[in-house]
Parts: C-alpha cells; structure tokens; sequence
C-alpha cells in the first residue's frame, strides 16, 4: 500500500492526458441550401452579359458610325501646303466634324503669320474608303 503524500512532501507527477476536443459543430444551411452560390454566380453570368453587350455597342457605334476627317491632319497638312504654295505660314481652323460623304464640302478659316485672313474650301473627292479631299483658297488674301 502506498502511503498518502505528507505535508511536506509534492505529489507525485501525474501523467499527461490530451483532453478530447469537442466535436465541430455541423454548418447547415437549410434555410438556404445551394440557391445563394447560384444566385450568385447567376448574378456575375448576368453582369458579364451586360458588360460584354456594353462593349459590343460601343465598338459597333465606332465602327458603323459616320467616316469623319481628322481635323487635326487636315488643319496641319493644309497649312503646309498652303506655306509651300505662297511662301506664308497659316493657322488654321476647321469644323470639328467633317462627314466623308459625297460631294461635301466644308470651309477653314485661318489668319497667316502676317495677319491676313485666309477662308479655304475642303471638297471630298473619294468617299468614303480613301477619304480624300482637295483644298482652294475661297478668297484672296488681302
């Protein structure tokens, strides 16, 4: 028989035992079963149709839309042509919006490096595939 510990004496080490977790509680979801990762993926399918159309519209609207002129190109190209010819620089401004459709035309105004104003005339003489154009001074300058 063994003697109970004394005051003064430490009881004896007992041997480690690991407690047992307690069991992880099961997530159900009955009030919802598979219908929100559906509806969710549903909600993204759907948002990426819409997205998708949005750019179809837009990419059709550049592409079906009116041929327009670069006014940029048509201002600076002029006005090098229009220097080589009279030996003046111009500055020069033209609509914003220059439809390639048969038989257009449109009108510039400018002023030269010596104040003159100076009124030129676009004419569109291939559309719509090449989008030319010729150019005459409507007035002279004074």
């Amino acid at each position: 028989m063994t003697e109970p510990p004394r005051d003064d004496e430490a009881p004896a080490p007992q041997p480690h035992r690991p407690r047992p977790h307690p069991p992880e509680p099961s997530v159900q979801h009955e009030d919802h079963p598979a219908r929100t990762s559906s509806a969710t993926v549903a909600a993204i399918v759907a948002g990426a149709v819409l997205l998708l159309l949005g750019v179809l519209v837009v990419v059709l609207a550049m592409t079906l839309g009116p041929t327009v002129l670069d006014r940029a190109a048509v201002e600076r190209d002029v006005a090098a042509q229009f220097e080589e010819l009279e030996g003046v620089a111009i500055d020069l401004n033209c609509p914003d919006e220059m439809r390639v459709e048969s038989g257009a035309e449109y009108t510039c105004t400018g002023r030269t490096a010596e104040g003159e104003e100076v009124t030129i005339a676009i004419a569109i003489t291939d559309p719509p595939d090449d989008a030319e154009y010729t150019w005459t001074e409507v007035r002279g300058r004074r």
